[in-house]
C-alpha cells in the first residue's frame, strides 16, 4: 500500500479535477465535430471520446477513494490516554503508533472495552491505551498521522486541532467536539479507570 503525503494527495485531487474538465472539453469537441466528420475521422473521434470517458471515470474513482480524512480523539485519563479513531481500516496508521510507542501501549480490560464501546455510536473506536507518554509527543504523532485530532482532558474540555493541510495544525478550537461527551463519559465518572 502506498501512503501519500497530504501535499501529494492534494495535488492528486487537483489533477483528477483537471482531468475531468479536460475530458468534458474533449467530449464537447467530439460531439460538435462528429456530424461533419468523414467515415475514418468518426472512428477516431469515437476512440477519442471513449478515452475521455475512461479518463474521467478513473479520475472520479481515484478522488472517491481518498475522499475522507481520518480523525482521532485522545481522552486524557488519570495516568494514561485512550486513543480512538474513526478509520479502523487504515491499519498502517495504528501499526505506526505501535512501532513508535511500543512498550507504552497496553490493551484494554474487558470492563474498559465495554465502557469505550459507547464511542461506536458516533463512528469512533477506542483502539489502544497509552501510558507514560507526554502530551506534546502524543499530539505530534497524531498530527503526523490523522487529519483532525480532538483532545479531551480530565476537566472534560475539548480541544480540536486541524492538520488536514500540513503535519502541523493550522488552527485549534476549544470546546468543539465530534460528539456529545456525556453520551460517552457521564458527569459522575471520567472513565473506567477512575472508579
Amino acid at each position: 500500500m502506498v501512503v501519500l503525503p497530504r501535499s501529494e494527495l492534494r495535488r492528486s485531487q487537483w489533477a483528477g479535477v483537471l482531468t475531468c474538465v479536460l475530458a468534458l472539453a474533449v467530449l464537447a469537441g467530439v460531439a460538435s465535430a462528429f456530424g461533419d466528420a468523414g467515415e475514418g475521422a468518426r472512428a477516431g473521434l469515437i476512440v477519442l471520446a471513449l478515452a475521455a470517458i475512461a479518463a474521467a471515470g478513473l479520475s472520479v474513482l481515484q478522488m472517491l477513494a481518498h475522499r475522507r480524512g481520518s480523525r482521532a480523539v485522545i481522552f486524557h485519563e488519570s495516568g494514561h490516554c485512550v486513543i480512538a479513531t474513526d478509520l479502523l481500516h487504515e491499519g498502517y496508521k495504528l501499526r505506526f503508533f505501535r512501532d513508535v510507542l511500543n512498550e507504552q501501549i497496553t490493551s484494554f480490560t474487558d470492563e474498559e472495552r465495554d465502557h469505550w464501546r459507547a464511542l461506536e455510536r458516533f463512528g469512533f473506536h477506542a483502539v489502544f491505551k497509552v501510558s507514560r507518554v507526554r502530551k506534546p509527543v502524543l499530539l505530534a504523532l497524531c498530527f503526523m498521522v490523522f487529519d483532525e485530532v480532538f483532545v479531551v482532558d480530565h476537566t472534560r474540555r475539548w480541544d480540536h486541532f486541524d492538520s488536514r493541510n500540513t503535519s502541523e495544525p493550522t488552527h485549534s478550537a476549544r470546546g468543539v467536539g465530534p460528539f456529545d461527551l456525556d453520551a460517552v463519559m457521564p458527569q459522575s465518572q471520567s472513565g473506567p479507570s477512575s472508579s
